[in-house]
């Protein structure tokens, strides 16, 4: 399954408001309701839970085990799968990829630059995403800034 930056920032997004979070409650996420408003499957969601807490997006209660017997060598799988992921809370460096990407002009044109070079990886989506807020910034206060 693809990594989808797309489905990242929605989920961010759904994830900020989410009741169980807020209330800092040990209630499972349902992701049912969220994979619909997505218009994704529950597959892909917990996909992407595991994508952002393997990328420090996401505090999380974490359910590992062994995935079991190789079919190809028939000997046991000797390590640690993440199954799925609950989230607990959004982490500072989520917030931070969420305030670069939230606004949706900016995250579009982000997007469309990445598009041009041919890479949607995170260092170049957030560089991409720095660089014009960068942009906007001198464009509506007249400062320069470095980010």
């Amino acid at each position: 399954m693809n990594r989808d930056m797309d489905l990242i920032r929605s989920l961010l997004l759904e994830l900020e408001n989410y009741p169980f979070l807020l209330e800092e409650t040990t209630m499972e996420v349902d992701v049912k309701p969220i994979a619909e408003k997505l218009a994704v499957s529950d597959d892909r969601v917990h996909h992407h839970l595991r994508l952002m807490y393997q990328a420090g997006f996401i505090e999380a209660w974490v359910f590992r085990g062994k995935l079991g017997v190789s079919q190809s060598s028939k000997r046991q799988v000797d390590h640690d799968y993440i199954f799925f992921v609950t989230p607990k809370s959004i982490t500072w460096k989520g917030y931070e990829y969420l305030e670069t990407v939230r606004d949706p002009e900016l995250w579009k044109k982000t997007k469309e630059g990445a598009k041009k070079i041919g890479s949607f990886g995170f260092d170049t989506i957030m560089e991409l995403a720095k660089g014009l807020i960068t942009e906007k910034i001198k464009h509506h206060t007249g400062v320069e800034i470095e980010m």
